[in-house]
């Protein structure tokens, strides 16, 4: 996410930086898996040239496809299951929290 929509000045990297290193995210995923121009989505995805009208492009369609929603609801029911197997865990309670941290942590990073 921070590489395709964050804050430059937030995260240190450029919007569409995913896009041109070619990471296989899972916005890429449901992005192949929703629009018909998938040729379009593999060459420019790994493109080092890319330019901000293309990463643009490529955000335009993921915006169309709410690809980003789609993302967000997987991960809620990531966090929630990880939550749910940290709660079962036999361990500590202070080891318990500091899972919780670290899932919070990765979940709400900004860099």
């Amino acid at each position: 996410e921070l590489g395709l929509f964050g804050n430059t000045k937030a995260t240190g990297k450029p919007v569409g930086a995913d896009i041109r290193e070619g990471k296989k995210t899972l916005y890429y995923y449901y992005l192949l898996q929703s629009t018909d121009d998938k040729t379009k989505i593999v060459k420019t995805f790994g493109k080092r040239d890319l330019n901000e009208k293309q990463a643009g492009e490529i955000l335009s369609l993921m915006e169309e496809w709410e690809i980003e929603e789609i993302v967000k609801k997987d991960l809620g029911s990531l966090d929630t299951q990880a939550s749910q197997r940290i709660n079962d865990l036999s361990v500590l309670p202070e080891f318990k929290q500091m899972m919780f941290q670290f899932l919070d942590m990765v979940a709400n990073r900004v860099r």
